[in-house]
């Protein structure tokens, strides 16, 4: 799975891209990487595009795993609110 992460100064500060075959765990993963990231604020709009994201290996749970979490761990036990 390819999770791609720009920042920029347009209306939405971030621009996720995902592509390729949905891992719930490079997911998850993708997320923390964003979260780290020192540019990453709390409070930026970020635009999630997985128009390109195949989804035919996902389980119900898993994309209810991955669509349900309105606040995220980003793995060093700081929550982030998300939407």
């Amino acid at each position: 799975m390819n999770y791609e992460c720009e920042f920029t100064d347009g209306p939405f500060e971030v621009i996720v891209t995902t592509s390729g075959k949905a891992d719930l765990v490079q997911f998850v993963e993708g997320r923390r990487r964003i979260m780290r990231d020192p540019r990453y604020r709390p409070t930026m709009n970020v635009l999630l595009d997985h128009t390109r994201l195949n989804l035919s290996r996902v389980t119900s749970d898993d994309l209810a795993r991955m669509a349900d979490t309105s606040l995220i761990d980003d793995g060093e036990n700081r929550r982030h609110r998300t939407s």
